[in-house]
């Protein structure tokens, strides 16, 4: 080999011939992957010698074969521990090498989500857009998976709205199992068994839910209600109801809010079965019944388009977002604690007659807006296994979902249907869906209070900290932890500047 000049047997008294055992032995040694290795290191290590140590005499070398003949086993111990030392150098630089790569793919994901959005962007604006080609090193990283089919669907040719709303979700690192149109490009994205784990995980959440233990007074009270059942009117039972009423002195107990619960939706019935009634009135009716659960709950029932905090703080980490502006939705749960504004989820509602393409449509924007909500949940808790539900409607039907991050993506998943009943006919699914808000009640509660705690440790943290040592000559601030990063969510852009709830 070029450079490297392999050592020469002179014949010399004092040498004495090798056995034929020894020969074997040595014939073999020039076959090992020790020699190789050195012949190697001395290939590289002849790249960066001066070049007067190419002058050495044939006399070293002459002393060096000595020095290998003398001894060859001890040699190989050398040339082992020389093995052992070059294998180690070799994983530190495979392993420097992964950690580089790895930073380079996820400085790359920022990157190509940056312009699948601004893509987006400009297709849904009507402009020219680029097509973006992007296959996911990592076959197990969900994320970067989702970017691939956001990858393929801006190459699609002529791109229909069946496209938008997948694209929209998979930069906003969102998985939605609720549709069935979606199915199909699930099951060709990820694996059975990578599906199989999300589905666990979700069924988890569901279990969890469903057996939010309810009061007794539900059944109770709609046992006694289903004797009217089959009343061509609402005379009776709200004759019925409103005796029950006046029998309970505690107006705050929880007997008299269901009560004046079903009494609301009861006498409601004829104006929500108009065959002209509004996704308005509906909203207005359930945000009514909300107030009425929540009663003394310290919880708050936004209603009529109000905007997201959350969805604005989303936009605005977003270096890519069309928008610094909230998303305006139709009803929004809230609170504070300590001064600070929490929000649990929205719901959104769309009218009876809506068609599939406008509920897929607004499906797909509550994924998102409860997706920014339940970054800021995670956030403000520190905690991972905290998890949102919510609820969409279109006229008297609707599902509660739930909202979940798994491995850096948001699982979204239907947890059971809800049905807003419309005659008395319908009695026993009223029940099952008074059960269901208060389950869903149970749920807000619980976690406005793993919010309140969240915010408290990190108010005390920092509040008198600076001054609570006046003999320390120099007062430092605990050190903050870093905010998680959020994932980042997709809003389409405002034609007249402002949210426009899309």
């Amino acid at each position: 080999s070029r450079g490297l000049r392999l050592p020469l047997i002179e014949s010399t008294p004092s040498f004495v011939p090798k056995t034929a055992d020894q020969a074997v032995e040595a014939d073999s040694y020039k076959t090992s992957t020790a020699y190789v290795l050195k012949s190697n290191k001395a290939l590289r290590d002849s790249t960066n010698i001066n070049p007067l140590d190419n002058n050495e005499s044939d006399e070293d070398e002459g002393e060096d074969e000595q020095a290998e003949g003398e001894d060859e086993g001890q040699y190989d111990e050398v040339e082992d521990q020389q093995d052992e030392d070059e294998q180690d150098e070799d994983e530190q630089d495979e392993d420097e090498q992964d950690e580089d790569e790895q930073d380079a793919e996820e400085q790359d994901e920022e990157g190509i989500r940056g312009r699948l959005m601004e893509s987006l962007t400009n297709m849904l604006n009507g402009k020219p857009y680029n097509p973006i080609t992007y296959i996911a090193q990592d076959k197990q990283n969900l994320a970067h998976l989702l970017l691939q089919e956001a990858s393929d669907i801006s190459r699609v040719k002529k791109i229909s709205n069946v496209d938008l709303e997948p694209w929209k979700l998979a930069v906003s690192s969102t998985i939605n199992f609720m549709h069935p149109a979606f199915e199909s490009r699930l099951s060709r994205l990820f694996t059975g068994q990578q599906l199989n784990t999300m589905k666990d995980h979700m069924d988890d959440q569901k279990k969890a839910f469903q057996n939010t233990v309810t009061s007794e007074l539900i059944d109770s009270l709609f046992d006694s209600l289903l004797v009217y059942q089959l009343d061509s009117n609402t005379n009776r039972v709200i004759d019925f109801i409103d005796e029950e009423k006046y029998k309970e002195k505690d107006k705050q107990s929880e007997r008299y809010k269901l009560l004046k619960l079903i009494w609301i939706i009861i006498n409601n019935f004829e104006r929500l079965r108009a065959p002209n009634a509004t996704e308005t009135l509906f909203s207005s009716n359930f945000e009514f019944l909300l107030t009425i659960i929540f009663q003394g709950d310290n919880i708050s029932i936004e209603f009529g388009e109000t905007v997201s905090e959350a969805t604005s703080r989303a936009a605005t980490a977003n270096s890519h977002s069309t928008s610094d502006f909230g998303r305006k939705i139709d009803v929004l749960i809230h609170n504070s604690s300590y001064g600070i504004r929490n929000e649990y989820c929205c719901i959104e509602f769309k009218r009876q007659g809506a068609n599939t393409g406008l509920l897929t449509f607004q499906q797909s924007k509550n994924n998102r807006i409860n997706g920014a909500i339940l970054n800021d949940l995670i956030a403000k808790t520190n905690a991972d296994d905290i998890y949102l539900i919510y609820m969409d409607f279109w006229g008297a039907d609707g599902y509660v979902a739930g909202l979940k991050l798994f491995e850096n993506v948001h699982l979204v998943h239907q947890i059971s249907s809800i049905h807003l009943p419309i005659n008395l006919i319908e009695l026993e699914d009223f029940r099952a869906t008074i059960k269901l808000l208060y389950q869903w009640r149970q749920h807000i509660l619980y976690q406005s209070q793993r919010l309140a705690l969240g915010v408290f440790k990190e108010k005390r943290k920092y509040e008198t900290f600076d001054i609570s040592r006046p003999s320390t000559p120099i007062c430092l601030s605990p050190e903050r932890v870093p905010p998680r990063e959020p994932l980042y969510m997709y809003y389409p852009p405002s034609k007249n500047k402002r949210a426009k709830g899309n």
